[in-house]
């Protein structure tokens, strides 16, 4: 009956490699780590302009849709009286038209924006 006992005193250098691998293994982890951090911060920045764009398209085009508005009531009323042909009346509620649709775009564009923004945040604002 006998009882071994091995410790190998020079393992051709694999724990080093072992050591070696992981440090590298860590440092490209924290690397790509601060890559995606980088990457939604910048996804954010992005997102919070062109929700700040949108806001300011909303509220350019409540101005025109306003104008148009005050256009074809004008115009209207100028066709009421006789003073005005029916193919200006037509422009002006095509431009009545356009205005509504340049509005319902830039809702659109906010609503669009600020659920980019919910979803690079992961929850609802």
């Amino acid at each position: 009956m006998g009882l071994g006992l091995s410790f190998p005193l020079f393992n051709r250098f694999q724990r080093e490699l072992q050591i070696s691998q992981r440090r590298s293994s860590h440092e490209t982890a924290k690397a790509q780590t601060a890559d995606a951090r980088r990457l939604v911060a910048a996804s954010l920045t992005t997102q919070l302009a062109a929700l700040g764009a949108a806001e300011e398209r909303i509220t350019t085009t409540q101005a025109n849709l306003d104008a148009a508005r005050a256009l074809v009531r004008v115009q209207l009323e100028r066709y009421r009286i006789g003073s005005l042909d029916i193919d200006l009346l037509s422009r002006a509620q095509e431009t009545l038209n356009n205005a509504e649709s340049e509005a319902v775009r830039a809702r659109f564009d906010y609503v669009l924006a600020k659920a980019e923004i919910e979803a690079v945040i992961g929850r609802t604002l």
